[in-house]
């Protein structure tokens, strides 16, 4: 006797009770809040340090505020400094600032110290970056009367002055003015009448708190109002600009010189007239140029246009930052800079850089490393509550046999788990959105620092609270997220949605209503089946009875017979009307199912019989007949199909065996080629053979493509494709054979269709019509390819062309296989062309139409447009 087996239960995630064994006791869910809090605690961490190491590749330089240079260290790749973009970046602006500095010693210094008695010649200054006018009055002031009076501002006063007054103001002197070329005359006493006043002037007039070097005030430089005007502007332009140029130089002398700069330069500056060395350097030669020690320097002569450097400024970029300021600078000499990148002893913006560089390589790698542990653990977790949760650990039942206890677990549901479906997963995707979104405008502001420039220097905290926004975030997604997984466990998800309630409900609507209508079908199945017969034979029948009836009762009342002889007249005549009516009903009815047997058997139903127990007569006959017929097309519909799989299989293995040394000869035919035939004519045999070679594949090929169509066994994969860019492409193709046939294609119609179809079949249409019009085109003539959109919603593709040989067949007999536009068939091609274009076409639910008119050769294909 077999020991019986004991039942084993099974635990899983949702209840894993089987009902022979049910619950005795229900536990408490697993408790993984622990769990929960160490996994957010991960993912926040992870998040934490990949934000700093997004936030510590920002450099912030900060030489002078508010000038601000932001840059990312992690987007450059270098391990080094002084090999960065951001290093060139610097060295440029420094460059620039450094050309600057030479310009406003230049401007502000003599021999080296700096000279406030220095002569300004105000228009020539205003004017030193441009062509002066032809002419100009000027006047010269000191360099330190003009930076005091711009410093203490001007003051004007205004005067309603006579034309007397006029004159007396500008001392009615003969104003001697400059022309280009250091050119003097004198006015004329023509411009003198000119420029004599007649009517009283309000002057707003300069109070001349400082004069010219020659003790002089503006006025007695001009004699009218108008050149008195523009001479004070020039003044104060002048006075302002250098004030501002003065600043600068201060700002720039405090940066480059006294060893506050690791930029070292060397180089010559003139005023015009004098030449001075510019250096902040104790001292130089140029043989430790590109040294070891100093490793990053630009050296330039402008009188011979050597350019030597070893950093990723260009001399072109270098010539641009000394455009501006090459007249401060000596053709002579060269100029020379660069930067000590080993011990970077002054303490400025490229040690700073330097450092946060350094400092960042040695750090990211760790903070990265420990943020991937963090993420993957985050994730591993993950899966592990995704497990536990909305587990409850169940009692089982004692086995038979055994005193041990067995537990298994179910899925508990917390009440908002009822919530609605929809609306949960909709809140649960914009917690997503919210939190992508936070990421995202975190990574924009590292992205672009220039366009966020007071968070950096305000709030270095943003990796904190990108963090605390996460931390946040992810709360919600847990509660969702988890809510989600508890509903798919309990398979709940479906029955708390709205559109389960939703269908529910028209579920029961529907058994209602469908159970109305089979009530009132019963009613009137039997008049809707039945309702022919009535109308054409039993109504017929009845108004026949009626009238014997009616005939009748007048012969009884009229007639000399006996009443006895009567009423069996009247009851013979009944009986013979109800047998006849009978009769004509069954007969009627037994037509009725031999129509719908023959409707059965057109419509495909080969295998249905008419009933022919019931059935007498000629009915019995055409029933018998046209369950015949259906066993006839039964048998010559299988015979035509075995024969037709017969016939494709018959190609198929045909062609397999003929493509196998036909590849052996192509490739045979390919080998001879590769030999070095100096006979000619050897060498045209085989190219004949491998034409012919080719040719037969392409017969075989063809034939495989028009098999598999007859047989039904292509596969279609309908996608939406671009028709005019799929016409473009396949007269890019056989773009050199239309050439060569001297066609010209013209091309009409709209330009943005698209339709639904196979992409490959379609590409194989579109390129049989092509092959076509380049065998059998009238070569020197156009070929007109028109894209036509019907207001049916349908497109139509329309190939034109006047064919080469005359046509003498019918449009039907151009799509059937192997007929060839050409009788002689001297071209090539197999004549499946046409045959295949029209088969895929169909099967793609189009339209093929061919039509002719004379020498006209038309193609229309039909598609459905989306």
């Amino acid at each position: 006797m077999k020991k019986k087996k004991k039942k084993k239960t099974t635990v899983t995630d949702t209840t894993c009770v089987t009902n022979e064994t049910p619950l005795l006791t229900s536990g408490k869910p697993v408790r993984t809040w622990y769990l929960h809090s160490l996994q957010r605690l991960l993912f926040i961490v992870a998040i934490f340090l990949s934000a700093m190491v997004i936030y510590q590749s920002v450099v912030i330089i900060e030489d002078r505020n508010p000038h601000y240079i932001f840059d990312q260290l992690i987007n450059d790749g270098e391990t080094v400094f002084a090999e960065t973009k951001l290093f060139d970046d610097m060295f440029r602006e420094s460059i620039a600032e450094v050309i600057e500095y030479a310009a406003l010693r230049s401007l502000f210094e003599y021999e080296g110290f700096f000279d406030g008695k220095k002569p300004i010649d105000i228009t020539a200054y205003v004017y030193r970056n441009q062509a002066m006018p032809e002419t100009y009055i000027s006047a010269t002031y000191e360099l330190m009367t003009l930076l005091k009076w711009a410093s203490e501002g001007f003051t004007f006063s205004t005067q309603v002055m006579t034309p007397e007054e006029l004159k007396a103001f500008f001392n009615d002197l003969n104003v001697t003015r400059n022309r280009a070329g250091k050119q003097f005359y004198r006015v004329s006493e023509e411009r003198r009448s000119m420029d004599s006043y007649q009517y009283n002037v309000r002057l707003r007039y300069l109070d001349n708190k400082y004069l010219t070097v020659d003790g002089r005030g503006v006025e007695d430089f001009v004699d009218n109002v108008a050149d008195y005007i523009s001479l004070v502007d020039i003044l104060t332009t002048a006075a302002n600009d250098l004030f501002i140029q003065y600043e600068r130089y201060q700002e720039l002398k405090a940066v480059y010189e006294g060893g506050n700069s690791n930029v070292l330069y060397y180089l010559y500056i003139t005023d015009g007239y004098y030449v001075s060395s510019l250096s902040n350097l104790f001292s130089f030669s140029t043989e430790n140029l590109f040294s070891n020690y100093y490793l990053k320097a630009i050296y330039y002569d402008p009188h011979t246009l050597e350019y030597i450097t070893d950093t990723g400024i260009s001399e072109r970029l270098f010539r641009y930052l000394l455009e501006d300021y090459k007249y401060a600078f000596a053709e002579e000499f060269p100029i020379w800079i660069r930067v000590d990148t080993v011990l970077y002893r002054a303490d400025d913006s490229f040690r700073h850089v330097n450092d946060s560089y350094q400092a960042f390589f040695n750090i990211y790698p760790d903070y990265l490393i420990v943020a991937a542990i963090c993420l993957a653990l985050s994730f591993l977790l993950l899966i592990i509550l995704t497990r536990l949760t909305g587990r409850v650990k169940t009692q089982l039942p004692p086995e038979s046999d055994s005193n041990k206890k067995k537990y298994g677990y179910t899925v508990k549901l917390r009440r908002f788990d009822h919530f609605f479906t929809e609306l949960w997963i909709v809140m649960f995707l914009a917690v997503i959105y919210v939190a992508v979104y936070g990421v995202a405008q975190f990574v924009e502001i590292f992205s672009r620092p220039h366009a966020y420039s007071s968070l950096f220097t305000n709030f270095s905290w943003l990796p904190y609270m990108l963090a605390a926004y996460m931390y946040v975030v992810s709360l919600f997604l847990s509660l969702f997220y988890y809510s989600i997984v508890r509903r798919i466990k309990a398979r709940s998800l479906w029955t708390d949605s709205i559109l389960s309630k939703f269908f529910a409900l028209l579920s029961k609507i529907g058994r209602k209503l469908r159970s109305v209508f089979a009530e009132l079908q019963r009613h009137f199945v039997y008049i809707h089946d039945n309702s022919g017969l009535f109308a054409r034979y039993f109504l017929p029948f009845l108004v026949i009875a009626v009238v014997h009836f009616v005939l009748i009762i007048i012969i009884v009342i009229t007639s000399y017979l006996t009443p006895a002889f009567a009423i069996f007249s009247i009851v013979l005549l009944l009986t013979i009307d109800v047998v006849c009516g009978w009769r004509i009903f069954k007969a009627a009815q037994a037509r009725v199912d031999i129509i719908a047997g023959i409707n059965h058997i057109s419509g495909g139903e080969l295998n249905h019989k008419v009933d022919t127990a019931n059935i007498y007569g000629d009915n019995l006959v055409l029933a018998t007949c046209v369950n015949q017929i259906g066993d006839s097309i039964a048998a010559a519909v299988e015979v035509s199909i075995r024969d037709e799989r017969m016939k494709a299989d018959l190609v198929t293995n045909v062609t397999h065996d003929i493509k196998t040394p036909l590849t052996s000869l192509i490739a045979y035919i390919d080998l001879i080629r590769r030999e070095e035939i100096e006979d000619e004519k050897i060498s045209g045999y085989v190219d004949v053979l491998e034409q012919k070679a080719q040719r037969l594949k392409q017969l075989t090929d063809d034939l495989v493509e028009a098999s598999k169509i007859s047989s039904g066994t292509i596969t279609l994969k309908l996608e939406k494709i671009n028709l005019t860019e799929l016409v473009n492409q396949s007269l890019g193709e056989f773009a050199d054979r239309i050439t060569r046939r001297n066609l010209q294609v013209i091309l009409s119609g709209e330009d943005d269709i698209h339709i639904e179809a196979d992409s490959r079949r379609m590409w194989r249409i579109i390129e049989n019509l092509f092959s076509n019009l380049c065998k059998y085109a009238l070569p020197g003539t156009r070929v007109y390819i028109e894209k036509i959109k019907k207001g049916s919603g349908h497109v139509e593709l329309v190939f034109k062309n006047i064919s080469e040989q005359t046509l003498t067949f019918s449009t039907d007999e151009l799509t059937e296989r192997f007929v060839r536009g050409d009788e002689s068939r001297s071209t090539e091609g197999s004549g499946l062309g046409l045959s295949i274009a029209k088969s895929l076409t169909e099967a793609q639910q189009g339209e093929f139409e061919i039509n002719t008119d004379g020498d006209l050769f038309k193609v229309i294909l039909r598609f459905t447009m989306v």
